[in-house]
């Protein structure tokens, strides 16, 4: 065993057993020390005032688990983030959200010391960092946690513990893929009557992992070094290989044959369609251009080639090692190195209504349509027009499905290094000193697109004279890219046109921190006249600095679709960091103990300072926070304990969100009647607007709001307002209002049994969000408030209406401006049976584990006192995202057999959602689509069942079955984006069907 002194327990964060893998209680015996992650102090008696829940390592036996977000997503407190399952907007990470209300509001610790961003890409840590198989319990932390742990700990804390006191040699092995039927009625029928194949039985997405744990005493036990490496490999799903993906659902008012219940075999518009003067045309198989209706059979169908689940292969080499310098001083070091990698794939790119052109002397334009005429005509080429080789704007949309899907592969590789001195002084106080170094490395390569200006290229053609078509312009390589015709593009044409884009980067966190503490009450006789204990406190410091830099090249920086046909939005260089000096306090006083009804009572409290320094751009500015917390404990008697506390929690804004260049773009949507533009709208007139920039969609998803509320957006005569995006070096902490109160019952009478409850109510205020153009413009004539009044820069003519080569317009920049709330109830239940003591003969033992949460609110307020509060509470899509479930529980049954073998059920449930139509502004006022299948998503249960046998003492199986009864996942129209996909959302339902794995454990 690993000697420790307290002071490593507590920078170890061992922590007190709980209740149902759910709300942190324990009893104790006369000086037991108690560790609590959501504090740093180490005292005896300690009983935590923020709801801790607790998950065993053991589990990711038991599931077959080799990515901790399988784990952890299966939580009822937590919501799906970043995910394998992602493909199209995948980071290349995995992200844990607690409560929904963001997973960069979740901070996340690794033994109790803190994860740098994800990427050059992403604030929220990437999970992937944690190594699977060392997991020994994760602790999570109900409420803000800021005072103790510093900034992101809004909903919660997550710290991941890892095995430190293995011995020997331990070798581990498994292998698992999911199997599904492709039974689906629905689907399968609907795929019939579309003329689709659907797949048959699949057994794929196979996974394997191994891993080995060394474990060996130097200097006669003084020190010790551990080493641990691990080896991980998933194969892809494509959506193809299951009937409920692989075509792309439509919502259709239409009856015919290929509809079923109000749903068809759609897929995008951008397909062989070509919009001109004379009419809106789609090229048939016949290759005649007929009018564009929007039937399926004009649509095309971008479900297949996406993935449902990405490959991924993931290295991770860990070693530890500690060393008695003393007797009262312990060295300690820790290196991990993690190098990931992964695709996303997802549909062929093409052209999608982009600002090309063509001439009308083009040989390829001679393609007939349904009345008679031909394509040059329809462009309005006139005779002269083509003696002279005009050139004409050509709206067209074109999927090129000649070339090979696009697939975006990321890979990161992290370095993480921490090291220091921890010790004791005497027997009552303990000190840490320590210093921590994380890099991580990011390459992200964008394949199977189409380069803009190649194509342009291609799309000017003239005759050689020799009756062939050549590209006008004479460039080396470039082939016409012939979109005219139902054959399409040859494939040395989509060669060269094909573009690569590449984005470089690096994120670095820098930590040096330190601890001392201890009893008062028993150095200074520190205590109340009416406790036992004395009062308990700890000082500390911590410098942290995270830094990053993200390099795309030129291609990857031209925005809406200029760059690369199939991206609309620019990936931007970035450059910054954020410095910050911190100093912190807790304390923990007993006021009463050992009396009638006050076996014990207890207050703590917890306070930090903050001074941040930010330095981006060449831009610097400065800030300070204070973050506080303030609580108590009561043991009311042996059987019941209460607790409640309120924490001010913060989150400071990020690189990406102070220092992400500034981009000007064409702030351009939908046409409304009235000659405005509805940033929210779908379609668009391409003759008049350009498709939608990623300016739009994102503050569509982040306002949630259309110009039905906030009105529309006025135009210059050119029908283009200028519109500014990027980082605001000006932002201040996210700051937020927590409470949690909760009792724990554990009756003497009830052997083996605890209960425990918790409400929390977070609110959080001065949320970073977009504050639409309209609404800034409208509020600064009407309040003159600074916040509106900044957003517009005028030019020296003072127009809002400039060139857009110039920084000048209404800036839609990241402001702290929005507010969320969320309140909710979790429940707890441990039972432990012994079988044989209830007369059941040599049965062994039963161990029931229950946990829960119910949603009580869900809320968001886009800007305060404008727009209208948005209740997400069992609501799914529209302003909501992902499915927001009022209820959700799992229950774990383990029976330990008297035989060396283990058995394991859970079963999970996750409750129903509806789509919001809009009621989540109306309070309940839902409109029904008309299809079977959005409506309402139903309620979801899952049974997985594990089998561990003990061979001998160095030799251990496992077998199990993940959603064992094969549950269906639930399907929708709107799901396609993430956190959606393949008509579904994998990291809330099952989507790939049920997962069957073996494994076994070596011990030497």
């Amino acid at each position: 065993m690993t000697k420790t002194c307290p002071a490593a327990r507590f920078l170890l964060s061992t922590f007190l057993m709980v209740a149902a893998a759910g709300t942190a209680f324990a009893q104790t015996g006369e000086g037991d020390i108690i560790i609590v992650t959501g504090s740093r102090l180490n005292q005896a008696n300690l009983i935590s005032p923020s709801p801790v829940f607790q998950v065993d390592g053991s589990e990711i036996d038991t599931r077959g688990t080799t990515r901790i977000e399988d784990l952890v997503n299966i939580l009822p407190q937590t919501f799906p983030g970043q995910t394998s399952g992602i493909s199209n907007g995948a980071t290349g990470t995995s992200t844990l959200d607690l409560r929904g209300i963001g997973a960069t509001r979740t901070l996340v610790l690794l033994d109790g010391k803190r994860l740098p961003f994800g990427s050059a890409s992403v604030a929220a840590v990437n999970l992937d960092l944690v190594p699977a198989q060392l997991v020994e319990q994760i602790d999570i932390v109900t409420g803000g946690a800021s005072a103790v742990y510093g900034s992101d700990a809004v909903a919660g804390v997550a710290n991941f513990i890892l095995r430190r006191d293995f011995e020997g040699l331990e070798l581990d092995g498994q292998i698992g893929a999911f199997q599904d039927g492709n039974n689906d009625e629905f689907a399968n029928e609907l795929l019939r009557v579309s003329g689709i194949t659907a797949p048959g039985a699949k057994l794929d997405g196979r996974n394997v992992s191994v891993s080995g744990i060394f474990w060996k005493n130097i200097a006669d036990g003084r020190g010790n070094i551990t080493a641990f490496f691990s080896y991980q490999n998933q194969n892809e799903i494509r959506h193809d290989d299951r009937d409920f993906s692989t075509c792309a659902f439509n919502s259709t008012q239409n009856n015919g044959p290929t509809v079923i219940g109000g749903i068809t075999c759609g897929g995008s518009f951008f397909f062989r369609r070509i919009f001109t003067p004379g009419g809106d045309f789609f090229l048939d198989d016949d290759n005649v251009l007929v009018p564009f209706t929007n039937e399926p059979s004009q649509t095309f169908n971008f479900s297949p080639d996406n993935f449902l689940i990405r490959n991924n292969e993931r290295f991770n080499v860990s070693a530890f090692a500690h060393y008695d310098v003393t007797d009262d001083i312990e060295a300690y070091l820790d290196f991990g190195f993690t190098d990931n990698n992964t695709d996303a794939q997802i549909a062929f790119s093409g052209i999608f209504f982009g600002p090309f052109d063509t001439n009308c002397d083009n040989p390829l334009l001679d393609t007939p349509t349904f009345d008679g005429s031909t394509l040059v005509s329809a462009l309005g080429c006139d005779a002269a027009a083509i003696d002279a080789g005009a050139d004409v704007p050509l709206f067209a949309a074109y999927r090129n499905v000649n070339g090979n899907p696009r697939s975006n592969f990321t890979g990161l590789a992290t370095y993480r290094l921490v090291g220091g001195l921890r010790g004791q002084l005497g027997d009552h106080w303990s000190w840490d000193v320590f210093g921590q170094f994380s890099r991580t490395n990011q390459t992200s390569i964008a394949n199977g697109d189409l380069s803009f200006a190649d194509v342009q290229d291609g799309l000017f053609v003239v005759d050689d004279g020799s009756g062939n078509a050549v590209c006008r312009s004479g460039n080396a390589g470039c082939l016409p890219f012939n979109i005219f015709d139902v054959e399409g593009p040859t494939a040395e044409a989509v060669a060269f046109a094909e573009g690569q884009a590449v984005v470089t980067g690096n994120v670095e966190q820098i930590v040096f921190g330190g601890t001392i503490g201890g009893d008062l009450g028993a150095v200074g006789g520190v205590r109340l006249p009416w406790a036992k204990n004395g009062v308990q406190t700890i000082i500390g410091f911590e410098y942290r600095e995270d830094s990053l830099e993200r390099t795309p090249d030129d291609l990857a920086q031209i925005p809406f679709g200029q760059g690369l046909t199939g991206v609309s939005g620019a990936t931007l260089p970035i450059a910054g960091s954020v410095r910050v000096t911190e100093f912190f306090g807790e304390v923990q006083i007993p006021l009463i103990e050992d009396q009638p009804f006050f076996e014990q009572f207890a207050i703590n409290g917890a306070y930090r300072f903050s001074d941040y320094a930010i330095d981006g751009n060449d831009v610097q500015n400065s800030f300070s926070t204070d973050t506080f917390a303030a609580g108590v404990t009561w043991q009311v008697t042996p059987d019941l304990r209460l607790r409640g506390q309120f924490q001010r929690a913060v989150r400071a804004p990020n690189v990406f969100e102070l220092f992400l260049d500034q981009n000007t773009g064409l702030f351009t949507a939908q046409q409304t009647p009235n000659g405005a533009f509805d940033p929210c709208a779908g379609d668009f007139d391409p003759t008049t607007v350009a498709p939608e920039p990623s300016a739009t969609l994102d503050q569509c998803a982040n306002t949630g709001v259309s110009a039905a509320q906030f009105g529309s957006i006025p135009v210059s005569a050119s029908g283009l307002l200028n519109l500014v995006t990027g980082g605001n070096p000006l932002l201040n902490p996210e700051r937020a209002d927590t409470y949690t109160f909760g009792l724990v019952y554990t009756p003497t009478y009830l052997d083996g049994f605890d209960f425990a409850v918790d409400y929390y109510d977070i609110t959080l205020n001065d949320a970073l969000g977009v504050v639409p153009p309209q609404v800034s413009l409208d509020q600064c004539l009407e309040t003159g408030a600074a916040a509106f009044c900044n957003l517009i820069v005028r030019d020296q003519f003072g127009s809002l209406f400039v060139d857009n080569s110039n920084f000048e317009g209404v800036q839609a920049v990241t402001t702290n401006i929005s507010q969320l709330a969320t309140r909710g109830i979790d429940f707890a239940v441990n039972y432990n049976i012994d079988l044989d003591r209830l007369g059941l003969g040599q049965w062994g033992s039963l161990n029931l584990q229950y946990i829960s949460s119910v949603l009580l609110e869900g809320s968001f307020v886009a800007i305060p006192g404008i727009s209208l509060e948005l209740e997400c509470r069992g609501l799914y899509r529209g302003v909501c995202g992902g499915p927001n479930p009022e209820y959700r529980h799992r229950l774990l049954s383990t029976w330990q057999t008297p035989w060396d073998l283990t058995v394991t059920a859970t079963w999970r449930h996750i409750g129903g959602v509806q789509l919001d139509t809009g009621q989540s502004a109306t309070g309940g006022v839902f409109e029904p689509t008309g299809n079977i299948l959005d409506d309402f998503l139903d309620s979801a249960n899952y049974l997985d069942l594990a089998l561990q046998y003990r061979l001998s003492d160095d030799i251990h199986l496992r077998a199990g079955v993940n959603n064992l009864n094969g549950r269906e996942p639930e399907l929708s129209t709107v799901a396609d984006l993430a956190p959606g996909n393949g008509d579904t959302f994998p990291g809330t339902y099952d989507a790939n069907g049920r997962f069957i794995f073996f494994g076994v454990t070596l011990g030497f």
